[in-house]
């Protein structure tokens, strides 16, 4: 080969090299094209999203960011879901738990790439479910007046709310009334034997209990297969209204009250049907509540445990304190204080859990982390007075008001 040859093909390759160093290497961005919300309940959500084409820098990790602000970041925001790296376009999806009921949030879909900058796709605003649904009002219950301190209980499937004091006349009720949640309708049944304001309610075996309430000491047990009611032992403390009870394994428990419009208690009882035999128990207060005694306190059960809580003192100071009984030990034990004074509000247990409905805000019991949640937005304005639970979904009503509105919540 000539030298001209060779110093043309060494001529040529050099040319190459230096096209093929002057090239720059083409950079593309990663496309995020879509984010959607599905399955939305009160606390958990399903964020779907896709990404179309994958930048040239990479993504070492991509996912979910939300808040309660537009435009959410990653910056100092403990609320994102991480997918990690990805090398392709996808779909993908994840189940976010933990939200807020009833809470507008916003989204975005959040990419990472090799060198640690973020990207961001659109924000999508949503909105979690509140749980609460508007049931068939109560309106025939003494019609447009101003009705306190109707009691509840529940026997197979149906609730219960009788008595209470008409507030316009100055009538204390016997009326009852049933409430099917099946056909969402309220028909009335056979009248209480007395009268009664802020008496406790409660149903064991089949049966319903009506105990104390307008200073008395009679109890009153409903029958509703045959749509009676029959006395049967009377409570052995001082006649009292707006005590605080439940049942617990067949047993019944009242407790605390108003003995006269000067004197609270905390004297606590268990009843036996079997029996139809009381027996005192360990006090609500002696070295335990601190010596304070109170009326209109809160009661539910969870997982054979019962919770009293709140009410008035000798003082009619509200309180927030809350305590459990274990009937197994037959003591009491501190728990954490209700998140807000409150007395006379509805209460009742779903599952695992207890609930205070105090007009606009729901409180939430979790007994395994002895911890509250407080829930807010609820549409009632005003407290309602009963509070009950059929088959996984809870029923307040009985408002301080001339309306008788009666709301369904459903956790799920």
């Amino acid at each position: 080969m000539s030298f001209k040859s060779t110093n043309y093909i060494t001529l040529l390759l050099f040319l190459i090299i230096i096209e093929a160093c002057s090239k720059k290497e083409e950079v593309f961005e990663t496309k995020i094209t879509s984010l959607s919300v599905s399955d939305i309940t009160l606390f958990t959500a399903v964020f779907k999203g896709s990404i179309s084409v994958i930048g040239s820098d990479g993504i070492t990790d991509h996912g979910f960011v939300w808040s309660l602000t537009e435009n959410p970041t990653l910056d100092n925001n403990p609320n994102k879901t991480s997918l990690g790296a990805i090398n392709n376009p996808a779909d993908f999806e994840s189940k976010v738990e933990g939200l807020e009921a009833n809470t507008e949030y916003f989204a975005r879909i959040y990419t990472i790439n090799n060198e640690g900058n973020a990207s961001y796709g659109g924000s999508f605003k949503f909105a979690t479910k509140d749980g609460w649904n508007q049931k068939q009002d109560f309106s025939a219950y003494a019609t447009g007046k101003l009705i306190d301190g109707s009691t509840s209980f529940v026997i197979d499937g149906k609730a219960y709310v009788g008595g209470g004091r008409n507030l316009d006349d100055n009538v204390v009720l016997k009326q009852c009334w049933a409430y099917s949640p099946i056909t969402d309708t309220w028909s009335q049944v056979a009248n209480m034997i007395y009268e009664r304001q802020g008496a406790v309610g409660f149903a064991i075996d089949g049966k319903g209990y009506v105990v104390t309430g307008s200073y008395a000491r009679d109890v009153q047990q409903y029958d509703p297969t045959n749509n009676t009611w029959s006395k049967k032992a009377d409570f052995p403390g001082e006649g009292r209204f707006y005590a605080a009870g439940f049942a617990i394994n067949g047993k019944g428990y009242v407790g605390a009250g108003r003995i006269n419009s000067n004197t609270q208690m905390y004297d606590f009882w268990e009843y036996s049907p079997s029996s139809d035999q009381w027996t005192q128990k360990a006090l609500i207060g002696e070295d335990i509540f601190s010596g304070i005694v109170r009326s209109n306190a809160l009661g539910f059960v969870i997982n054979g445990k019962g919770y009293i809580g709140g009410g008035v003192d000798s003082n009619n100071e509200r309180l927030s304190d809350f305590w459990e009984y274990d009937p197994s030990t037959g003591m009491w034990s501190k728990k954490a204080d209700i998140p807000s004074i409150i007395s006379l509000a509805g209460s009742f247990s779903l599952g695992n859990e207890g609930y205070l409905v105090q007009a606009a805000s729901l409180y939430i019991y979790n007994p395994s982390n002895n911890a509250w949640k407080t829930r807010t937005n609820f549409k009632m304005t005003s407290t309602p007075s009963v509070g009950f639970a059929i088959d996984g979904k809870a029923y307040v009503a009985m408002p301080y008001s001339r309306e008788r509105p009666v709301w369904q919540y459903n956790p799920n």
